[in-house]
Protein backbone atom coordinates (compact mmCIF):
# COMPACT_ATOMS: atom_id res chain seq x y z
CA UNK A 1 0.00 0.00 0.00
CA UNK A 2 1.25 3.52 -0.33
CA UNK A 3 2.69 5.23 2.18
CA UNK A 4 2.35 9.12 2.69
CA UNK A 5 5.40 10.79 4.28
CA UNK A 6 5.22 14.57 5.06
CA UNK A 7 8.00 16.65 5.69
CA UNK A 8 6.52 19.76 6.48
CA UNK A 9 7.94 21.64 9.89
CA UNK A 10 5.32 21.48 12.13
CA UNK A 11 2.36 22.65 12.45
CA UNK A 12 1.87 23.13 9.01
CA UNK A 13 2.53 19.12 8.51
CA UNK A 14 -0.26 18.43 10.58
CA UNK A 15 -2.41 20.38 8.99
CA UNK A 16 -1.15 19.12 5.40
CA UNK A 17 -1.80 15.28 6.82
CA UNK A 18 -5.56 16.67 8.16
CA UNK A 19 -6.58 18.23 4.99
CA UNK A 20 -5.37 15.29 2.68
CA UNK A 21 -7.67 13.05 4.95
CA UNK A 22 -6.23 9.86 3.57
CA UNK A 23 -7.39 6.59 3.80
CA UNK A 24 -7.27 3.59 6.56
CA UNK A 25 -5.50 2.00 3.68
CA UNK A 26 -2.89 4.83 3.12
CA UNK A 27 -0.09 4.87 5.93
CA UNK A 28 0.56 8.70 7.04
CA UNK A 29 4.49 9.25 8.20
CA UNK A 30 4.90 12.77 9.75
CA UNK A 31 8.47 13.63 9.39
CA UNK A 32 9.83 17.00 9.58
CA UNK A 33 13.11 17.84 7.69
CA UNK A 34 13.17 21.60 8.97
CA UNK A 35 12.54 23.14 12.55
CA UNK A 36 11.39 26.90 12.87
CA UNK A 37 13.90 28.90 15.03
CA UNK A 38 13.16 32.85 15.34
CA UNK A 39 16.39 34.81 15.40
CA UNK A 40 17.26 38.24 16.04
CA UNK A 41 16.92 41.12 13.78
CA UNK A 42 17.62 44.55 13.49
CA UNK A 43 15.14 46.92 14.53
CA UNK A 44 12.85 47.72 11.92
CA UNK A 45 12.93 50.89 9.77
CA UNK A 46 10.84 53.83 11.84
CA UNK A 47 8.58 54.35 8.86
CA UNK A 48 6.73 50.93 7.61
CA UNK A 49 3.95 51.68 4.87
CA UNK A 50 2.88 47.68 4.42
CA UNK A 51 5.03 44.25 5.48
CA UNK A 52 5.67 41.26 2.89
CA UNK A 53 4.67 38.08 4.05
CA UNK A 54 6.49 34.46 1.95
CA UNK A 55 5.27 32.43 5.12
CA UNK A 56 3.08 32.16 7.69
CA UNK A 57 6.14 31.71 9.37
CA UNK A 58 7.00 35.16 9.15
CA UNK A 59 3.43 35.99 10.35
CA UNK A 60 4.59 34.44 13.49
CA UNK A 61 7.56 36.35 14.16
CA UNK A 62 5.79 39.79 13.17
CA UNK A 63 4.20 39.78 17.11
CA UNK A 64 7.81 40.46 18.19
CA UNK A 65 7.91 43.96 16.51
CA UNK A 66 5.73 47.21 17.48
CA UNK A 67 4.14 47.38 13.96
CA UNK A 68 0.58 49.33 13.69
CA UNK A 69 -2.41 47.81 14.09
CA UNK A 70 -4.22 47.57 10.66
CA UNK A 71 -1.28 47.57 8.70
CA UNK A 72 -1.61 46.09 4.63
CA UNK A 73 0.15 42.63 4.69
CA UNK A 74 1.04 41.30 1.13
CA UNK A 75 0.81 38.05 1.06
CA UNK A 76 2.64 35.40 -1.26
CA UNK A 77 -0.76 32.69 -0.55
CA UNK A 78 -3.71 32.26 0.72
CA UNK A 79 -2.42 30.37 3.77
CA UNK A 80 -0.30 32.79 4.56
CA UNK A 81 -3.04 35.33 4.27
CA UNK A 82 -5.19 33.85 6.07
CA UNK A 83 -2.46 34.16 9.41
CA UNK A 84 -2.15 37.54 8.82
CA UNK A 85 -5.37 38.57 8.98
CA UNK A 86 -5.98 35.85 12.03
CA UNK A 87 -3.02 38.56 13.40
CA UNK A 88 -4.68 41.79 12.60
CA UNK A 89 -3.24 42.65 9.24
CA UNK A 90 -5.00 44.06 6.61
CA UNK A 91 -4.30 40.89 4.38
CA UNK A 92 -3.98 40.42 0.43
CA UNK A 93 -3.11 37.48 -1.05
CA UNK A 94 -1.11 36.74 -4.11
CA UNK A 95 -2.61 33.64 -4.19
CA UNK A 96 0.55 31.89 -5.91
CA UNK A 97 4.38 31.82 -5.48
CA UNK A 98 7.03 34.50 -5.27
CA UNK A 99 6.88 35.71 -8.86
CA UNK A 100 3.13 36.54 -8.32
CA UNK A 101 3.69 38.34 -5.09
CA UNK A 102 6.30 40.64 -7.03
CA UNK A 103 4.11 41.19 -9.88
CA UNK A 104 1.04 41.88 -7.82
CA UNK A 105 2.80 44.40 -5.30
CA UNK A 106 4.56 46.42 -8.59
CA UNK A 107 0.91 46.42 -10.04
CA UNK A 108 -0.50 47.84 -7.34
CA UNK A 109 2.72 50.59 -6.51
CA UNK A 110 1.94 51.05 -2.86
CA UNK A 111 3.82 54.07 -1.04
CA UNK A 112 6.77 52.60 0.77
CA UNK A 113 8.59 52.28 2.59
CA UNK A 114 7.44 48.08 2.50
CA UNK A 115 9.15 45.49 5.12
CA UNK A 116 9.46 41.79 4.21
CA UNK A 117 10.00 39.64 7.26
CA UNK A 118 11.41 36.22 5.95
CA UNK A 119 13.43 33.38 6.75
CA UNK A 120 17.58 32.37 6.11
CA UNK A 121 16.79 30.36 3.56
CA UNK A 122 14.73 32.54 1.29
CA UNK A 123 13.47 31.90 -2.60
CA UNK A 124 12.52 34.25 -5.02
CA UNK A 125 14.45 38.03 -3.68
CA UNK A 126 10.92 39.56 -3.50
CA UNK A 127 12.75 42.72 -1.75
CA UNK A 128 16.08 42.76 -4.30
CA UNK A 129 12.97 42.69 -7.18
CA UNK A 130 10.75 44.97 -5.77
CA UNK A 131 13.48 47.97 -4.73
CA UNK A 132 14.15 47.16 -8.67
CA UNK A 133 11.31 48.01 -9.69
CA UNK A 134 10.87 50.88 -8.00
CA UNK A 135 9.41 50.12 -4.26
CA UNK A 136 10.92 50.97 -1.26
CA UNK A 137 11.72 47.64 0.81
CA UNK A 138 13.80 47.07 3.22
CA UNK A 139 13.93 43.02 4.74
CA UNK A 140 14.70 41.17 7.80
CA UNK A 141 15.21 37.71 8.01
CA UNK A 142 13.59 37.05 11.47
CA UNK A 143 13.74 32.62 11.40
CA UNK A 144 15.91 29.98 10.26
CA UNK A 145 14.88 26.89 9.07
CA UNK A 146 17.29 24.40 11.20
CA UNK A 147 18.02 20.99 9.13
CA UNK A 148 16.01 17.76 10.81
CA UNK A 149 17.75 14.33 10.31
CA UNK A 150 15.35 12.29 8.83
CA UNK A 151 13.56 10.08 11.47
CA UNK A 152 13.72 6.56 12.18
CA UNK A 153 10.50 5.63 10.87
CA UNK A 154 11.02 7.93 7.86
CA UNK A 155 13.79 6.07 7.06
CA UNK A 156 12.55 2.79 7.38
CA UNK A 157 10.14 3.20 4.88
CA UNK A 158 12.20 4.74 2.81
CA UNK A 159 14.55 2.05 2.51
CA UNK A 160 11.56 -0.53 2.27
CA UNK A 161 10.24 -1.35 -1.40
CA UNK A 162 6.58 0.45 -0.79
CA UNK A 163 5.87 3.23 -2.90
CA UNK A 164 5.92 6.64 -0.92
CA UNK A 165 4.17 9.68 -2.16
CA UNK A 166 6.12 12.67 -0.93
CA UNK A 167 4.94 15.57 -1.09
CA UNK A 168 7.57 18.66 -1.52
CA UNK A 169 7.38 22.47 -0.66
CA UNK A 170 10.48 23.89 -0.91
CA UNK A 171 13.85 23.25 -2.64
CA UNK A 172 15.69 22.85 0.74
CA UNK A 173 13.70 20.04 1.82
CA UNK A 174 14.18 18.25 -1.13
CA UNK A 175 17.70 18.83 -0.82
CA UNK A 176 17.98 18.25 2.75
CA UNK A 177 15.89 14.73 1.84
CA UNK A 178 18.08 13.82 -0.94
CA UNK A 179 21.57 14.03 1.09
CA UNK A 180 20.09 10.70 3.24
CA UNK A 181 19.72 9.26 0.32
CA UNK A 182 20.31 7.00 -2.04
CA UNK A 183 16.85 5.42 -1.27
CA UNK A 184 15.16 1.99 -2.46
CA UNK A 185 11.64 2.82 -1.83
CA UNK A 186 9.93 4.55 -5.30
CA UNK A 187 9.34 7.72 -4.58
CA UNK A 188 6.47 9.60 -6.57
CA UNK A 189 6.55 13.53 -5.47
CA UNK A 190 4.47 16.13 -5.57
CA UNK A 191 6.42 18.98 -6.03
CA UNK A 192 4.85 22.53 -5.32
CA UNK A 193 6.42 24.67 -7.53
CA UNK A 194 8.99 24.15 -10.79
CA UNK A 195 11.45 25.16 -8.82
CA UNK A 196 10.81 22.55 -6.04
CA UNK A 197 10.80 19.90 -8.96
CA UNK A 198 14.53 20.50 -10.24
CA UNK A 199 15.42 20.14 -6.71
CA UNK A 200 14.39 16.82 -6.61
CA UNK A 201 16.89 15.42 -8.90
CA UNK A 202 18.85 13.81 -6.89
CA UNK A 203 15.90 11.73 -5.56
CA UNK A 204 15.70 10.16 -8.50
CA UNK A 205 11.55 9.83 -8.45
CA UNK A 206 9.96 6.94 -9.80
CA UNK A 207 7.28 9.75 -11.17
CA UNK A 208 7.15 13.73 -10.61
CA UNK A 209 4.21 15.89 -10.47
CA UNK A 210 4.53 19.41 -10.56
CA UNK A 211 1.05 20.94 -8.69
CA UNK A 212 -0.99 23.17 -11.17
CA UNK A 213 -0.81 26.33 -9.20
CA UNK A 214 1.52 26.67 -5.95
CA UNK A 215 -0.36 26.65 -3.11
CA UNK A 216 -1.60 24.49 -0.62
CA UNK A 217 -4.77 23.53 -2.17
CA UNK A 218 -3.33 22.44 -5.36
CA UNK A 219 -1.02 20.44 -3.74
CA UNK A 220 -3.74 18.68 -0.96
CA UNK A 221 -5.61 17.70 -4.40
CA UNK A 222 -2.37 16.62 -6.48
CA UNK A 223 -1.66 14.77 -3.23
CA UNK A 224 -5.04 12.51 -3.17
CA UNK A 225 -4.91 11.84 -7.04
CA UNK A 226 -1.66 10.47 -6.59
CA UNK A 227 -2.56 8.44 -3.45
CA UNK A 228 -5.64 7.27 -5.46
CA UNK A 229 -4.13 6.69 -8.30
CA UNK A 230 -1.40 4.56 -6.90
CA UNK A 231 -3.20 2.27 -4.95
CA UNK A 232 -5.70 1.29 -7.42
CA UNK A 233 -3.55 0.77 -9.97
CA UNK A 234 0.34 0.72 -8.47
CA UNK A 235 1.54 3.04 -10.56
CA UNK A 236 0.87 6.78 -10.68
CA UNK A 237 0.63 6.82 -14.41
CA UNK A 238 -3.35 7.87 -15.23
CA UNK A 239 -5.12 4.93 -16.33
CA UNK A 240 -6.50 4.66 -20.24
CA UNK A 241 -9.07 6.36 -21.66
CA UNK A 242 -12.20 4.39 -22.05
CA UNK A 243 -13.26 3.26 -26.15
Amino acid sequence: MPILLITRPAPAGERFAEAVRAGPEVTVILAPLQKIAPVAADPLPEEVTGVVFTSANGVAQAGRFDLPPGLTAWCVGDRTAQAASEAGFDAVSASGDADDLVALILDRAPLGPLIHLRGEHGVGDVCGRLVAGGTACAERVVYRQVAVPLSPRAAQVLDASDPVVLPLFSPRSARILAESGPFRAPLHVVAISEAVARATADLAPATLRPAPRPDGAAMVAETRTALATLAASGSLEAPPEAG
